[in-house]
């Protein structure tokens, strides 16, 4: 399997999405592979939506619901919200491996409990 991995800079914002998507289109892949925490993930599924690709995502925290869900909230560059864009269906395909998840600070695993309530 021929592949291409990028860096994702910290923010789920139009810039990085953009920018990620134009690096997608000059190396030709054909799905998108996510692997972090929840901006992570939602940068991943905003640039698979409109690539019109598929995306898998590979969660390495239990504090966010990313992995599962249908929208990605979108900042500004600052950091600040944005707006949600919300998609047709959710992801293709979740890949967990329970040691990764495991191994994150305990404070996350408490974070994601109380995003859960």
């Amino acid at each position: 399997v021929k592949y291409h991995t990028s860096v994702f800079n910290g923010e789920c914002c139009h810039k990085e999405i953009d920018r990620l998507g134009k690096e997608l289109q000059t190396h030709g892949c054909r799905g998108v592979i996510g692997v972090g925490g929840g901006k992570t993930l939602d940068t991943a599924k905003a640039i698979a939506h409109y690539q019109h690709l598929p995306v898998v995502l590979i969660p390495t925290i239990a504090s966010t619901d990313a992995p599962t869900s249908a929208l990605s909230v979108i900042y500004t560059e600052k950091g600040e919200f944005a707006e949600y864009l919300i998609y047709p269906r959710n992801p293709d395909m979740v890949v967990m491996d329970s040691a990764i998840i495991a191994k994150a600070p305990v404070r996350l695993l408490v974070a994601g409990m109380g995003d859960a309530l």
